[in-house]
This record gives C-alpha cells, sequence and structure tokens, in this order.
C-alpha cells in the first residue's frame, strides 16, 4: 500500500490551530476569510477570533466576492 502523501489531521475551525498548517500567504489570507465569505460570518465577528483589523478582513473578502481566487494572490514584478 502506497504512504499517504499528507499527514492526517483532525478537522478543526479553530484558527490558530489552522494558521498554523498553511504553507503559503496565500493560504493564511484565505483561511481568516473564509468564514466570512462562505459562512457570512461579520467581518468584526472574524475580526475579534483572528486579532486582525476588521477593515482589513472586510477589504479581503470584497476582493474574494468581486475576483475570486485570485484575489489571493499578490502582483509580481515579472
Amino acid at each position: 500500500m502506497p504512504k499517504a502523501q499528507r499527514e492526517r489531521r483532525e478537522r478543526t475551525d479553530n484558527y490558530h490551530v489552522l494558521i498554523q498548517w498553511c504553507q503559503t500567504p496565500e493560504q493564511r489570507l484565505y483561511e481568516q476569510i473564509r468564514p466570512v465569505v462562505l459562512y457570512g460570518i461579520p467581518p468584526v465577528e472574524r475580526a475579534q477570533e483572528t486579532g486582525l483589523a476588521e477593515s482589513t478582513l472586510r477589504r479581503a473578502a470584497a476582493a474574494f466576492d468581486t475576483h475570486g481566487m485570485m484575489s489571493l494572490f499578490r502582483p509580481t514584478k515579472a
């Protein structure tokens, strides 16, 4: 039987645990806004959970609504 490619972890919605597992800035940003865009949690509530600024979460969620996953990636010089 082939070895699993990824470590199996217990499912969680605990932000502080999830953020440790994220490997890229794009993953971290998605986890920060996911409850806002997926479940309709108010940005002010998510800001209290994460310690991030409400305005940052609001802008990131709005950009995600407009541009989708591409909004998570920052432009490069190339």
